[in-house]
């Protein structure tokens, strides 16, 4: 049996394996499963489950109104706990923009950002590629981000220690 998984993490981030289970702080992957029946038995099992969150959300501003909010991780402005992991889409109306300013960010602060991160990711794809996207770690306050399209993508991923997190304030601009 031979498995291969390509995996898109954001902006190059490894992935996080725990004995089989994988944990991705977003669900944009494909995997691809080949099965010998001569070499092992037959077939193989996947399951793959969404298992919602207080921090992995839609935010759709195309209707209702509402303009604009906050995103947090959990708990803020206390700690949240250890390895959270969140992901916010934020949606616009046609024609519109997100913009995005972060209050306060306080992370734990590794070269390159290794150890715990923010990322936006301007072009709305969740793709976390580099040359679209923005990491960010450490304590940061006032950090300001605008969409290039009517989407904004922001993941978060606190590592193994709990931090005090981040607070961001989205709206629609033009």
């Amino acid at each position: 049996m031979r498995g291969q998984g390509v995996v898109r993490s954001p902006h190059g981030r490894s992935i996080k394996k725990t004995k089989t289970v994988f944990k991705l702080p977003n669900a944009n992957f494909l995997a691809v499963f080949e099965s010998n029946y001569r070499r092992n038995h037959r077939g193989f099992d996947i399951t793959i489950r969404h298992i919602p969150t207080i921090c992995h959300k839609t935010i759709d501003l195309t209707s209702d109104g509402v303009t604009s909010g906050y995103i947090t991780t959990p708990n803020f402005p206390r700690r949240h706990p250890k390895n959270t992991q969140c992901e916010w889409w934020i949606k616009a109306p046609s024609g519109k923009r997100i913009q995005l300013t972060f209050r306060r960010i306080r992370i734990k602060s590794s070269p390159g950002c290794s150890k715990a991160y923010v990322v936006v990711d301007k072009s709305g794809t969740a793709q976390y590629q580099p040359a679209t996207s923005i990491i960010l770690c450490g304590k940061v306050r006032g950090a300001d981000f605008a969409s290039t399209s009517d989407t904004l993508n922001v993941v978060f991923d606190g590592g193994k220690r709990a931090s005090k997190g981040m607070k961001g304030y989205y709206r629609v601009i033009n």
